[in-house]
């Protein structure tokens, strides 16, 4: 009976329109997911910040240093909060955009998503880093905290450049 079903062009079209439906509900979760990741890296982000704040409270009057040297670690979580705000709409531009752009534009688009990604990703964990070490009484030496410092600054300066670029780059993508 099936076989019979098969010959009717009315069935291969409902089964045609079935695939295709299938497709772009797979294609809308995989868009969906990364969405919903990077929103949930996002408020995870947002919920650090006033953890950062108690730390560089903590660490300006326990180990004296000046709040100014410290800001760096506010400016990474605020960058790391900005490249998830970005990358998950830009999840958004991709599923509406994917199919309207040249096969060049859409290898570009992806690869600096794949970039910012990764490079927010990085910058997350050393964000994220356990800074209790740097409250111990029985270290002294700033140095390994000045290695930290200089790290996350370098770290958090580039993505945030490269953020504003992805950014640009769609914006100049969009009106040519």
């Amino acid at each position: 009976m099936y076989e019979e079903k098969k010959k009717d062009k009315s069935f291969s079209a409902e089964e045609a329109k079935r695939e295709s439906a299938k497709n772009e509900l797979q294609r809308y979760m995989w868009y969906y997911e990364r969405y919903a990741g990077h929103g949930r890296s996002n408020e995870l982000a947002v919920k650090l910040m006033p953890v950062i704040k108690s730390k560089m409270d903590m660490l300006h009057r326990l180990k004296n240093y000046p709040p100014a040297e410290l800001e760096f670690l506010k400016e990474g979580c605020e960058t790391v909060i900005k490249c998830h705000h970005v990358l998950k709409w830009t999840y958004v531009y991709g599923y509406y955009r994917d199919n309207q752009m040249s096969a060049q534009d859409k290898n570009l688009f992806q690869m600096w998503q794949s970039d910012l990604e990764k490079y927010c990703d990085h910058l997350h964990g050393l964000v994220e880093r356990n800074l209790d070490e740097f409250l111990d009484d029985n270290m002294d030496s700033r140095q390994k905290f000045s290695h930290y410092r200089g790290d996350l600054i370098s770290y958090f300066q580039s993505t945030g450049r490269f953020c504003k670029n992805l950014v640009e780059g769609l914006e100049h993508q969009e009106a040519n």
